[in-house]
């Protein structure tokens, strides 16, 4: 099979939403399924394969006010802005048809990823 070698650096942000184990990533044009990653060292480990599906995240948004500071009227609505936290979490995936877009499977990871912040 050869060394290991790298396609691609990005934050781990990114790779929580783009390289969560069974994801298809998607590189230069071809499919790699992700077997693995490994966030505490920054490294998935992708078999590069010719699939009928892609990949979607299922992921838990959360939103947290943390408090109100200025508010605007706008006709009989009033609208707030302030400082606000949000986090978000990937615990699975959904296979989607390649040909027709449609849903082939809904998929739970082993362990939902840690939450991220942002």
């Amino acid at each position: 099979l050869g060394a290991p070698i790298e396609l691609e650096s990005m934050e781990s942000k990114a790779a929580q939403l783009r390289l969560y184990t069974g994801a298809v990533y998607l590189h230069r044009g071809l499919s790699y399924v992700v077997k693995s990653l490994d966030l505490a060292n920054g490294v998935a480990t992708v078999r590069r394969e010719d699939v009928n599906f892609f990949t979607e995240p299922r992921d838990h948004l959360r939103v947290f006010i943390m408090g109100r500071c200025d508010r605007a009227d706008v006709g009989s609505l009033s609208a707030w802005s302030g400082p606000m936290r949000v986090t978000k979490a990937v615990y699975g995936f959904r296979k989607k048809s390649t040909v027709n877009g449609k849903l082939i499977e809904m998929c739970e990871l082993e362990s939902e990823m840690p939450p991220f912040e942002y």
